[in-house]
């Protein structure tokens, strides 16, 4: 299309057609001809045009028919400038077609210097008030995703200011295993430096030769499908440089199913950091009366999501290894888990109490 824009000249007078559509050409627009009102708004509708020259008085469709036709049916040329062609200009046809949406009138015989004229004039007005629009709608975009951005910080400052209140630590790994969001409990956690620490924006052991445990969490909660032995490494206890109880570490993929949650830029995957010398674990009593389970089967829920093994729990609770498996089985049953990292998950992060963290001061 030319630079200066495509003009759609409909005219039934072939030889008056033709000297229009020269005229323009030579003045650099590109020109579309049509010989009546029909084969003119089919080219309309298929072009587009910036402009059109169109005779009121032609057989069939008729100038104002054309007029009207365009502007009740074709929104998306609603904008475009309508200039009669006509060898009548008396005021009552100019009435009518400014009343049906006409621009303009030029007279025959056609005055080419008027004409061109006025098609500039038309063009010049059109560009301007597009330039405006344009200018109104990158202002009124960039607007709202000035509001869409402030309500994405207002959520998050809410949710995180939720999380910080929780006293379980919550630290959520981008792709690259780097901490995104730490809450205030994993931060306090990670000050002490006695279980888990972070250096240089990931999680560490305190106890170098622990690594591996936290490093296998970590590494199969951000790429489940390459772990192996998922079971295990979901749920870890790190020991500590103090000799108290273990830091529980419990880890969830935040990857959906059949998509990669860490391509859109969030986070990967939640580890939660259970302090069991921080925060007082829910009693045999209170499991029992939330899932239903004997209080044999809840003292040994609570211990397991205390961080002991299995092992331990038996030798303390003075029962065979084969009790404590009847009993887990049914305490998977009951709270509808199907392995130990799913139950220790449920009963670290399903009641969570709040904890002694309030606003920052």
């Amino acid at each position: 299309m030319s630079p200066r824009g495509l003009i759609l000249c409909i005219e039934d007078e072939e030889v008056l057609r033709r000297l229009i559509a020269a005229e323009l050409r030579d003045a650099g627009y590109e020109v579309c001809e049509a010989a009546d009102g029909a084969s003119g708004l089919r080219i309309a509708s298929e072009r587009r045009p910036d402009l059109v020259l169109c005779d009121i008085a032609m057989p069939g469709a008729d100038g104002y028919d054309v007029l009207s036709s365009l502007r009740s049916n074709h929104p998306e040329l609603v904008d475009v400038p309508f200039v009669f062609l006509s060898a009548f200009a008396d005021r009552k046809d100019v009435i009518a077609g400014k009343k049906l949406g006409a621009d303009d009138y030029l007279t025959k015989p056609v005055d080419f210097e008027i004409m061109h004229a006025t098609i500039e004039a038309r063009l010049r007005q059109v560009a301007q008030i597009r330039a405006a629009d344009e200018h109104d709608r990158r202002r009124a975009r960039q607007h709202f995703d000035e509001l869409l951005e402030n309500a994405r910080r207002q959520s998050f400052a809410a949710g995180t200011e939720a999380l910080n209140r929780l006293s379980v630590g919550i630290v959520l790994l981008g792709d690259d295993r780097n901490v995104m969001f730490a809450n205030r409990a994993a931060q306090d956690i990670a000050h002490q430096k006695d279980a888990v620490l972070m250096r240089h924006g990931r999680l560490a052991t305190a106890l170098p030769q622990h690594a591996s445990r936290l490093d296998g969490l970590v590494r199969s909660v951000i790429d489940p499908s390459a772990a192996e032995g998922a079971e295990a490494d979901q749920v870890a206890s790190i020991p500590r440089l103090s000799g108290a109880r273990p830091l529980l570490a419990l880890g969830i993929s935040l990857r959906g199913s059949g998509a990669d949650v860490s391509s859109s830029g969030g986070p990967a995957a939640l580890i939660l950091l259970s302090d069991p010398e921080r925060r007082a674990p829910l009693e045999p009593t209170a499991i029992s009366r939330l899932y239903g389970l004997t209080l044999a089967e809840a003292r040994l829920a609570q211990r397991l999501a205390a961080g002991e093994r299995l092992d331990e729990i038996t030798l303390d609770l003075g029962i065979s290894r084969n009790t404590a498996v009847t009993h887990l089985k049914r305490v998977f049953q009951k709270t509808h888990t199907e392995r130990q990292s799913e139950l220790v998950a449920l009963l670290v992060a399903g009641p969570l109490a709040l904890g002694s963290f309030g606003p920052p001061t």
